[in-house]
């Protein structure tokens, strides 16, 4: 709208330019023409006047209709006298005059006789321009002369006081119309100036309103236009086009979790700092002492009618953990197996969620890259996702005899930042080694086998654990209740494969998980390992030396190593308070004598060895675990503040532990090294 309002104001501008142009090229035409008669014609005398003028000129003209109609000798007098009359200075042509045509002449007025008086008052008025009329011969008989007229009394001028010049009378009617602005004054000029001005600001001001009120009236029909199209909505079209596109969803789903994020924030903003803390705040109060619930993840959609088999918390993101969960026994059209991410600031859904064709039985975050989220299915299949792309896997290994085809209960990642594998074993034995950059093949495939064993050399896999630092030893228990050393490569007087020197008996159930001692701290613990069994028992180990058990028994010649009896090692320290199946016992990652055990019955233990060994330390009954119970266990890798706990019914149950709990002491290594002491002379 500016625009057009400043195009209208340009185009008065120049029209009022042109106006001033016509209007000095008619001044400068009018002085040229002024300045041109000036030069021909002298100026008038003072008494002459426009009516003197007319009294002249139809005295020529009687004068020369007479001569006419006289004689030839009279006509050439009269020719000679009007010749004498044209070349002694005749009034030079001019305009048009504006006044009047002069009057015809009188009835009483003067015959052709009186001539003579008639050429001295000829003489009177304009004796320049006209000969005396005596050198013409008169063509009638004078008669007496008639009185002479008496002279014009001379005009006296007046002046307007707003008029400074002259008005041209050479102009027409037309032109005087047309051309007002050119025969004005200065001062005239300026107020006509002044006047078109105000018109121009005016009209401006006029057009101005007008347009704004336009401008008004076209917002108003706008808006109204938006208010209906809002309360209609889009069309269908555009509705199944938004809805189809996936950026709305992919939009929605991160906005949404930012929003929860921010509402899940349990920051105390009133808290005052002025003023002591509490004795819970500053670890001295019974809290510092306990357990404390602090979340429960679980979604009634992804989680309900699920169990959890398996769970992980991240290296690099503390506040993120991973559970596997199995197929849906209500919903057969969802996924049959889930791995939900869940963050500790978002409880109410899961973060990611990760599809599989089968059930999900265990799941790793990579520790080497922290975007992958690593499971094993009941298919046998390998299955790696990313964070960073949709539900589906990026990789899978295949469904053939080089991998697994049995269901993979467990699955490590051992090595460093540039040489690790992820090493997986199935319930027939298998173990494999693979890269995550490839899961067509794996890179090495070891059977574990046990000629030993009275009935079938298979041995069905459930757990299986590494100990600390250690890449080629592994440690597996079995459906049978015993537990077995392996080794993934051959070394100088062993094979690969099972250690058949040695087994671990003390389960008389199958082993449901296999621990070993973190040994992060001063002593090394490391060759200590928990077990736990369906024998409601839970049992602390100390394995042998891979030394010592790589050096096999000697045998008679022609007979195999294995098939040798193998020494039988017992545990150091057997717990047995718990009333239910323990299906899962885990060492705190920082407290060198601490851990935890859960049961199918829903209780959560807490055991230290170095206060007692025949009962838990704290034992928490876990109201959201009925009815179905817990069978999963995992601790907080960053500080061990925290544990996590799978139920049967698809939750995840996360406590809080009291800092006296999980931080050592420094003599807390020499006393458990006495306990240990202890239980080994008493077994």
């Amino acid at each position: 709208m500016d625009a057009r309002r400043k195009a209208e104001i340009e185009a008065k501008r120049a029209k009022l330019a042109e106006l001033r142009k016509a209007r000095e090229d008619r001044k400068s035409q009018l002085s040229q023409e002024r300045s041109a008669s000036t030069s021909d014609t002298p100026p008038d005398r003072p008494g002459s006047s426009v009516a003197a003028r007319a009294q002249l000129d139809d005295l020529v003209s009687t004068l020369l209709a007479d001569a006419g109609a006289a004689s030839r000798p009279s006509s050439a007098s009269g020719s000679e006298a009007q010749a004498s009359l044209s070349g002694s200075g005749t009034l030079p042509p001019k305009p048009a005059s504006r006044l009047p045509a002069p009057a015809p002449a009188p009835a009483h007025a003067a015959p052709p006789a009186e001539a003579p008086a008639a050429s001295d008052a000829l003489n009177a008025v304009q004796p320049k321009y006209v000969q005396p009329l005596e050198q013409v011969a008169p063509t009638e008989p004078a008669r007496a002369p008639s009185p002479a007229r008496p002279p014009p009394k001379p005009r006296i001028l007046q002046y307007e006081k707003g008029v400074q010049t002259s008005i041209a009378t050479s102009t027409s009617d037309d032109e005087q119309e047309g051309d007002l602005p050119s025969r004005t004054n200065a001062g005239s000029s300026t107020i006509d100036e002044a006047a078109v001005r105000a018109s121009i600001r005016q009209e401006y001001e006029a057009e101005r309103a007008r347009l704004d009120a336009q401008i008004a009236e076209e917002r108003r029909q706008l808006e109204q236009d938006r208010r209906k199209e809002r309360l209609q909505g889009l069309p269908k079209e555009d509705l199944e086009k938004l809805f189809s596109s996936g950026q709305l969803g992919a939009f929605l789903e991160s906005s949404s979790k930012v929003v929860q994020r921010a509402m899940n924030d349990t920051y105390d903003y009133m808290s005052d700092y002025s003023f002591g803390g509490s004795a819970a705040q500053d670890g001295d109060g019974p809290e510092a002492r306990g357990v404390k619930l602090s979340c429960i993840f679980a979604d009634e959609r992804w989680t309900a009618h699920r169990s959890v088999t398996s769970i992980d918390w991240s290296r690099r993101y503390p506040e993120l953990l991973v559970a596997s969960y199995n197929k849906d026994a209500v919903k057969p059209s969802e996924p049959e197996g889930l791995a939900c991410v869940w963050n500790q600031h978002l409880v109410a859904r899961p973060e990611y969620v990760f599809h599989a064709n089968s059930d999900l039985l265990s799941v790793r975050f990579a520790p080497f890259h922290p975007n992958l989220v690593v499971g094993g299915s009941y298919t046998g299949q390998i299955l790696v996702w990313d964070t960073r792309a949709r539900h589906l896997p990026v990789l899978k290994s295949p469904l053939s005899a080089a991998g697994h085809t049995h269901p993979v209960y467990s699955l490590q990642m051992i090595g460093t930042q540039n040489a690790n594998n992820l090493v997986s074993a199935s319930t027939d034995g298998t173990v494999c080694a693979w890269t995550l950059d490839m899961l067509a093949r794996p890179q090495e495939t070891l059977e574990l086998v046990n000629p030993a064993h009275a009935k079938t050399n298979e041995v069905s896999i459930t757990d299986f654990a590494f100990p600390a630092n250690e890449a080629a030893l592994f440690f597996v228990g079995t459906e049978e209740g015993s537990i077995f050393a392996a080794n993934r490569y051959a070394r100088a007087g062993a094979k690969a494969g099972l250690v058949q020197s040695e087994v671990y008996r003390g389960h008389s159930g199958p082993v449901t998980s296999i621990d070993f001692h973190p040994s992060t701290g001063p002593v090394d613990f490391g060759d200590l390992f928990l077990s736990s069994g369906a024998d409601w028992t839970a049992k602390l180990w100390r394995a042998k030396t891979s030394s010592s058990s790589a050096a096999p028994k000697p045998t008679r010649p022609g007979v195999s190593a294995g098939i040798a009896g193998p020494d039988t090692i017992s545990p150091l320290l057997s717990f047995e308070e718990s009333d239910d199946y323990i299906m899962d016992a885990r060492w705190h990652p920082h407290h060198p004598a601490l851990f935890g055990t859960v049961n199918a019955s829903g209780s959560f233990d807490l055991w230290n060895l170095n206060s007692d060994v025949e009962s838990p330390l704290i034992s928490t009954h876990v109201e959201h675990a009925k009815p179905f119970g817990l069978n999963k266990l995992a601790w907080d890798r960053k500080d061990g503040k925290k544990v996590a706990l799978g139920t049967a019914g698809g939750q995840v149950i996360v406590y809080d532990l009291g800092k006296q709990l999980v931080t050592p002491a420094d003599e807390d290594y020499d006393h458990l090294r006495r306990t240990l002491a202890e239980a080994a002379r008493m077994s």
